[in-house]
């Protein structure tokens, strides 16, 4: 039996993921282990564990039998393919949607779970149309149409959730049922209200800038071109040219590795990070090389298939880079990961679509792009690794660990981000590429979280924040990469103490943590971190430990600190922080020199002057450098 195991993982790592037989065949390694879940006295429903969710068990289930079909219906659109699970799905689908059966999926109420899952339901009935659709009976056609349209007669959170409705209501107006145009103009309508620039959208009338904007927004509205722009043109030229700008900037996104900065809510969907690439390939969208999107898509794969993200059985497990539940949302479920399926979609493009011809071409990337549009700033090594999004003015309500997930300075491909465990102790909080405060005398820190200003230009990010009524903190990150430069104004009525802290990084055999008079570091296999004082009411240099799995790449870490002590009054702390994956980039630390609102940067033979308090407002637009 455990070579058994040993063996699915060996086909996941050694499938070179280079044409559309080594994708169909990854597809097919994905879903069949599902096949072990499957009840056949309750069809519909798969119960791949023991964790919850704030819906209930049986949603849950829905949840985890309906979401495969994100892979499954783009691979059966192929007449040629087959995947003998498929029955299962078909009798699933039918049991689920007759009200009369002990497994009907149920009613949907306001804001329900099921929404967001009859969207895999409602594609699979057109890509699979010949296969499934044509050989059911009326009544099972209707009670299949009876189920999704539900949808019609519930209010939804405002936000990406809307497309849900869109795509319903499309699949049922392709497949001949009744439908409402008028809904989908209505959810549109709110759609567009979300709409930012430059191709970005926010998820919903927020602060959220984050992966919906690719995996659910851009995406949903590349299907609906797809199958449903003959029919609405105007829409779909509108679409197709918003993508097409997104495209641009959004390839920043990415390692050279294929990892995609790790940022946001719902990063246990890991894959479906190029999900808008398979999208964009689906609908023909070409402001980005072809063989570029491939690349993209393919490489991100080729990195999620070396992660430790299978259980033993060959299912997808909760977490990011290895199984946690640390940094879960409340609506994630041992499920949910099979949203991670939908890159698949581009296996609904015929097999000799110039797709599967093209040769694949990494994307020629500047080092350093500002884009105000989606908030952030992005840079990267000359080779394309070691991706640093540095980001203010974003976070989402109502979501675990929003502040760790939005609203740290910077996020690492290479370093990830933390997520605490606790509230008390720093190593419980494991804050990470942020600065902690706390009350002198307390133990209690606070850290950025809600901005009361923000400003993003092709220099730095600024933001303003208050961490208490009377205190406020002025910041300016400034990248140098692959160092960084903080600038902290910090304007208090009480005395504070204070732990600015910079990239985690893996402790296992053979790290190294060290400090120096002035600096701190942790050295691995992944590369080095540090954090070193320039000036500033500084007392201590020195590594901290947190709780293990609280970093979501790997589950042991150390983090270079920089303490000190803050009086009352106004006081300006400057310091720098390294995230380096080559050896040796910690030996030169950046000058820095601040006179009046002129700070100069010395590093590498180069010297840079940047005005900081009375520097204007950062470009709206999207400013490459």
């Amino acid at each position: 039996m455990e070579v058994n195991k040993l063996e699915k993982f060996k086909t996941f790592r050694e499938n070179k993921l280079e044409t559309r037989e080594d994708l169909q065949q990854l597809a097919k390694d994905l879903i069949n282990p599902t096949d072990a879940y499957f009840d056949p006295d309750y069809p519909g429903h798969l119960d791949f564990g023991s964790s919850g969710t704030v819906c209930s068990k049986g949603t849950q289930e829905v949840e985890g039998f309906l979401r495969p079909l994100w892979a499954i219906a783009p691979l059966l659109s192929d007449s040629e393919q087959n995947l003998p699970i498929f029955k299962k799905y078909e009798e699933g689908i039918l049991a689920g949607t007759d009200p009369d059966n002990k497994a009907y999926f149920g009613k949907m109420t306001n804001t329900d779970q099921l929404m967001v899952e009859a969207t895999p339901m409602a594609l699979t009935l057109v890509l699979t149309k010949e296969r499934f659709w044509n050989t059911l009976n009326d009544k099972q056609k209707q009670n299949i149409h009876d189920w999704l349209i539900q949808i019609n007669y519930h209010s939804l959170p405002n936000n990406n959730w809307h497309y849900f409705r869109v795509l319903v209501n499309m699949a049922m107006s392709l497949l001949g049922m009744d439908y409402s145009k008028d809904m989908m103009e209505y959810d549109f309508s709110a759609i567009d209200s979300f709409y930012v620039s430059d191709g970005w959208y926010k998820d919903g009338p927020v602060d959220q800038q984050d992966y919906y904007v690719s995996w659910a927004i851009q995406f949903y509205g590349l299907v609906y071109v797809k199958l449903y722009g003959d029919k609405d043109p105007d829409r779909a030229a509108k679409l197709k040219k918003r993508a097409g700008e997104f495209a641009k900037t959004y390839q920043y996104w990415y390692d050279a590795d294929g990892s995609g900065i790790p940022y946001g809510r719902s990063l246990i969907y890991r894959f479906a990070q190029v999900s808008f690439w398979s999208a964009i390939a689906y609908s023909g969208v070409d402001t980005v090389p072809l063989g570029v999107v491939k690349h993209i898509i393919l490489q991100n794969l080729r990195y999620w298939m070396k992660q430790d993200i299978f259980r033993k059985d060959g299912t997808l497990n909760l977490g990011y880079a290895y199984e946690n539940l640390n940094f879960t949302e409340g609506y994630n479920g041992a499920g949910s990961p099979y949203w991670a399926l939908k890159p698949f979609l581009v296996l609904a493009l015929p097999k000799d679509h110039q797709f599967w011809s093209v040769k694949e071409e990494a994307p020629k990337l500047d080092q350093k792009i500002s884009v105000p549009a989606g908030r952030m700033l992005i840079t990267r090594d000359e080779d394309g690794t070691n991706v640093q999004g540095f980001t203010a003015g974003q976070l989402v309500r109502n979501q675990s660990h929003r502040e760790a997930k939005y609203s740290k300075f910077v996020y690492s491909t290479r370093f990830g981000f933390s997520t605490p465990k606790d509230g008390i102790m720093l190593n419980e909080q494991a804050y990470d590429s942020t600065l902690a405060l706390c009350e002198d005398g307390d133990h209690h820190y606070r850290t950025r979280e809600r901005v009361e200003a923000l400003r993003f230009n092709s220099d730095f990010v600024y933001s303003m924040w208050l961490p208490w009524k009377d205190v406020q903190v002025k910041t300016y990150v400034i990248p140098v990469h692959p160092w960084h430069i903080r600038v902290h104004y910090i304007t208090t009525t009480k005395q504070l103490k204070f732990a600015d802290n910079g990239f985690a990084n893996e402790l296992k055999d053979g790290s190294k943590e060290t400090q120096t008079i002035k600096g701190a570091y942790v050295f691995s296999d992944r590369g080095v971190t540090g954090a070193e004082e320039i000036f500033g009411p500084f007392t201590l240099a020195k590594d901290l430990r947190p709780e293990p799995n609280t970093n979501l790449l790997f589950p042991r870490s150390s983090i270079p600190v920089l303490y000190g002590v803050i009086p009352v009054g106004t006081t300006v702390i400057v310091d720098a922080f390294l995230g380096s994956v080559k050896a040796g980039e910690e030996k030169e630390v950046p000058e820095v020199s601040l006179d009046g609102d002129i700070l100069t940067i010395k590093y590498q033979g180069k010297t840079k002057k940047i005005l900081l308090e009375s520097n204007p407002e950062g470009q709206l637009e999207t400013t490459i450098d």
